[in-house]
């Protein structure tokens, strides 16, 4: 169902921000969406062509309010699992250097004891 949507009727129906922020494709497939929308409900076309693209520029710059929130929210998210890799990186060092110290502890241990019990039976 995707149409060729001329650049001077985006230009036309679309926010300046809108045509900055969203790409192509998805302007034409919202374009689409919302065409095919009225067309399958033609009791919600209000009689004005005015106030159809005004709903028109309204519902798209909802589209671009979550589209903006998704980008930040992913970054976000993206920040949160660098920093969730960089601590299990620190944290596999930090068990690895518990457990070479203490098998080091071990053997001195050991070591004592054998001494300890050498002393004894001396």
């Amino acid at each position: 169902l995707e149409t060729a949507i001329d650049p001077k009727v985006i230009n036309e129906r679309f926010t300046p921000a809108a045509t900055r922020t969203l790409h192509g494709p998805y302007l034409r497939q919202f374009e689409t969406a919302f065409d095919l929308f009225l067309m399958q409900n033609p009791s919600l076309i209000p009689g004005n062509a005015d106030t159809i693209d005004a709903l028109r520029r309204r519902l798209l710059e909802v589209c671009e309010e979550k589209a903006m929130v998704e980008i930040e929210l992913r970054g976000q998210l993206e920040a949160i699992e660098e920093s969730k890799r960089a601590m299990e990186r620190e944290l596999t060092e930090r068990l690895r250097v518990a457990t070479r110290e203490k098998a080091e502890r071990r053997v001195e241990l050991e070591r004592a004891v054998e001494r300890a019990g050498r002393a004894a039976s001396s």
